[in-house]
């Protein structure tokens, strides 16, 4: 096991799926959000099935008092 961050997940990385995300994120580059300070995060975990994935929250950890 890695610890990291997942932005983002696809199922198959054919032609298709990479233009797809290279459209979207050609689209939103110029993206911008407000400053905020976060409060909490959750420790999740994905449980990947045929179904498709399940996350579960394993852990919430509080940011401040």
């Amino acid at each position: 096991y890695t610890p990291h961050i997942t932005l983002g997940r696809v199922k198959s990385a054919d032609d298709g799926s990479i233009s797809a995300i290279r459209q979207f994120l050609e689209r939103n580059a110029a993206f911008h959000s407000e400053a905020f300070v976060p409060v909490e995060f959750h420790l999740i975990e994905s449980q990947l099935s045929s179904s498709g994935p399940k996350y579960v929250s394993l852990a919430r950890y509080p940011l401040a008092d």
